[in-house]
């Protein structure tokens, strides 16, 4: 399920990015709000890097979970469905990654340095 609402908001999150950043080239954003934009493109790259920590975490209980079913036939079944509900949260990260690339260089592109930090 995480994964699929990953791809059902993935198109609106990159649009969110590109669309603030347009408002701000345009002028449609004063340079007050354009501060706001530089904060809101931050927040999500502290997303980014809170989601790689949480998807390394996840990473290692698969490993554990994969070494705790060797020891017990009964559990497998049940370790198997968690697994796999970690490995949908790890696999997701790319996508998530990819919003904090698209911050990044947006931030790049509007001078946002030493903005929103």
């Amino acid at each position: 399920e995480y994964a699929s609402e990953l791809v059902r908001v993935d198109s609106g999150v990159l649009a969110f990015l590109r669309r603030n950043a347009e408002q701000v080239i345009s002028g449609e954003i004063d340079e007050n709000d354009r501060e706001m934009v530089c904060k809101s493109f931050n927040s999500v790259k502290v997303m980014v890097a809170q989601t790689a920590d949480a998807a390394i975490s996840g990473e290692e209980f698969v490993r554990v979970l994969t070494e705790n079913a060797k020891l017990s036939k009964d559990l497998r079944p049940v370790i198997n469905r968690i697994r796999a509900g970690v490995r949908g949260y790890v696999d997701g990260r790319s996508m998530i990654e990819e919003w904090g690339d698209q911050a990044d260089s947006l931030q790049q592109t509007l001078g946002c340095t030493g903005l929103g930090d």
